[in-house]
């Protein structure tokens, strides 16, 4: 749907949570002197209980106690709602480069039935009383919400209600069975398609402060007669600072090499150059950008841990 393919297994995972909190309650018989005869677990599936209660006539086929859940309603949760442009990040495996991301999840509440189908009333109390203790009536399990994101999430199980009904046979002679019907809210969250982006490591950026320095000087006469190197000065542009040697070949200025680009220059300053014996030499001043901004992240999402604090560093750095 929307042109994208995505299934993240966040309502199975429910289911598979759900089956797992009660996959493990036993009943006890026992003997007449309270000694234990025989103890069992309580088989648990997926499904009405319809479903199972159909087959106890079959012979061989189930026999009780069992249980059984579904899930009966599916309802938005606008209070747990989160900011949903917020992303979780994580990098990608096997690569240096690409991140993989996840908006923020939907929050739904899944009701979920839980049928407690048994034969003898003490079977039922002995599940019950395994059960009803947890519940105050929230119990909250941890679950690995997105595994491929490393999310996991203490998920809340309410217990919203509880009813006993007896089922029988003809005339109310023979008992068929005895249901317990738990009813359970589950707090979830369903998840969105999780695209890969490439990492942002280092971002450059000109503050344009509209202040210059001297980055070099470009000669548009070399003059004639020098037999020394001349001295170079600048003067005016707003600024202070700069310093330059010029560069003498065959009794002329070939270039000059700028020793110190000053600071504050709002325009060009004039280049003049003093004594060496010669005249003519002329140039002007290139000028470029005062300040450079690096905004460094720090650590590196590379070799980082997820402790690590996570921020980032701005250098000014002069050119």
């Amino acid at each position: 749907m929307f042109g994208f393919f995505s299934y993240n297994k966040n309502i199975r995972n429910i289911v598979v949570l759900f089956g797992t909190v009660f996959n493990d309650i036993s009943i006890r018989r026992l003997k007449a002197d309270g000694t234990t005869e025989r103890e069992f677990k309580v088989p648990i599936a997926y499904g009405p209980a319809e479903k199972f209660l159909s087959k106890l006539n079959q012979p061989d086929v189930m026999t009780l106690p069992r249980m059984s859940f579904e899930i009966t309603d599916y309802a938005y949760d606008p209070i747990r709602k989160l900011q949903t442009t917020k992303k979780f990040k994580k990098v990608k495996s096997g690569s240096t480069t690409e991140l993989t991301t996840v908006f923020n999840p939907v929050p739904y509440d899944f009701s979920i039935t839980l049928s407690v189908m048994v034969k003898y009333s003490d079977d039922g109390t002995q599940i019950l009383e395994q059960i009803l203790p947890y519940f105050t009536p929230e119990f909250q399990v941890t679950m690995n919400e997105l595994a491929t994101m490393g999310i996991k999430r203490d998920i809340p199980i309410i217990l919203d209600s509880v009813s006993t009904e007896d089922t029988y046979e003809g005339e109310f002679i023979t008992r068929r069975a005895l249901i317990h019907t738990l009813v359970f809210t589950v707090k979830g969250h369903i998840y969105g398609r999780t695209p890969d982006q490439g990492i942002i490591r280092e971002v450059d950026v000109n503050i344009g402060s509209n202040l210059f320095r001297v980055a070099s000087v470009t000669i548009t006469a070399g003059g004639a007669s020098y037999t020394s190197v001349p001295t170079v000065t600048f003067s005016g542009g707003g600024g202070s600072g700069a310093t330059g040697t010029a560069v003498v070949t065959s009794n002329a200025v070939a270039s000059i090499t700028i020793t110190n680009k000053g600071t504050g220059y709002s325009s060009a300053p004039t280049v003049t150059f003093i004594g060496g014996g010669g005249t003519g030499a002329a140039g002007t001043a290139v000028l470029t950008s005062q300040k450079d901004v690096n905004i460094d992240v720090k650590p590196n999402p590379l070799t980082s841990d997820g402790d690590d604090d996570f921020g980032f560093t701005t250098v000014i750095t002069d050119l």
